[in-house]
């Protein structure tokens, strides 16, 4: 197009049409230009703009490197503060090896001087032995003297032997007389155990007769010792018999009825040669069985002895039961 304004140019012939055309023709030339210009700036911002994406996606690229390098750096700085405690850790370690060092020289001076005390005992030792191997021989010497002086014992034992040999044949015949002597002794023990029998049979019969004795001195002296205290005897005093239960019968040694002021008493007397606390107590026990197969009868309980302890009357007198002495009572005639 441009070639063809500047032939038509070529034929205007009116100057100012030419100047017209020519002035067209710059101005198209120039447009021409600028469309260059434009194209190219176009096509310049097209590679800038893409230019500029792949900054932005090198840049991000870049971005991930420098947070991936930031997270590197990070583990590399724990890594390093990780080497640095293994560093002190190992400095320390160091530090207790030199103080075991040191400890252990002062026990590899001490095995040395061990070591060196174990020589000195050696050769005390050695020292020792000659001392011992002297010893053995005295030893070996005292041996052929024991030796000798066994031989001797030996002769002696058959000597004793011959003795003990005689002993026996001593010791048998003794041994037969002492049988003898057994045998007699034995036949002595029995008598002797016959006549025990015997006295104990008389002991028992003698207890018996003086129990007896003290009922009966009781039985004469109670009426008038009662009856300076206001009671008549209605019944005489006598030993009895009295049933407490179904064929039980208990022995009654003093047993009698007496009376004061119309009423009716009924006495309960145990003699005891020597009246003991648990005397008492079984007597006790019989008044109650005695009050139970009696019942509505006045009982009037008491005792009688030769002889007590102050601890038992005085325990007689808080179980309110009279209690009677042999001196109280006249004497009577009886087996003696």
């Amino acid at each position: 197009m441009f070639e063809t304004i500047r032939l038509l140019i070529q034929d205007v012939q009116d100057p100012l049409y030419r100047r017209i055309f020519e002035a067209l023709l710059e101005e198209l030339e120039a447009t021409r230009r600028w469309e260059e210009r434009f194209d190219r700036l176009e096509a310049l911002l097209e590679e800038l703009i893409q230019a500029q994406r792949n900054f932005h996606l090198a840049l991000e690229g870049v971005q991930r490197e420098i947070e991936a390098l930031k997270e590197a750096q990070k583990e590399t700085q724990r890594e390093i503060e990780a080497l640095k405690e293994a560093v002190r850790e190992t400095q320390r370690e160091i530090e207790a090896l030199k103080e075991a060092q040191k400890e252990t020289q002062k026990e590899i001076e001490a095995l040395k001087e061990a070591v060196r005390e174990t020589q000195r005992e050696i050769e005390a030792l050695k020292e020792a032995q000659k001392e011992t191997q002297k010893e053995i021989e005295a030893l070996k010497e005292a041996q052929k003297e024991t030796q000798k002086e066994i031989e001797a014992l030996k002769e002696a034992q058959k000597e004793t032997n011959r003795s003990i040999d005689g002993l026996r044949e001593e010791f048998r015949k003794e041994k037969e007389d002492i049988w003898k002597i057994l045998t007699k002794l034995t036949e002595n023990l029995e008598k002797l155990n016959k006549d025990h029998r015997v006295t104990r049979e008389q002991l028992g019969g003698l207890a018996h007769a003086v129990g007896y004795l003290l009922e009966d001195r009781a039985f004469v002296g109670l009426p008038r010792l009662l009856a300076e205290e206001g009671f008549e005897v209605e019944e005489p005093f006598r030993r009895e018999y009295l049933q407490v239960g179904h064929e039980r019968w208990i022995e009654v040694n003093i047993y009698g009825v007496i009376r004061r002021n119309g009423e009716r008493f009924y006495v309960i007397g145990e003699a005891k040669t020597q009246l003991k606390k648990r005397d008492v107590d079984q007597f006790l026990r019989h008044l109650k069985e005695v009050e139970r197969w009696l019942p509505g009868r006045r009982l009037f309980p008491l005792l009688v002895t030769y002889q007590t302890s102050p601890q038992v009357r005085e325990y007689v007198r808080k179980k309110g039961l009279r209690l009677y002495f042999s001196y109280q009572f006249p004497l009577v005639s009886g087996p003696f």
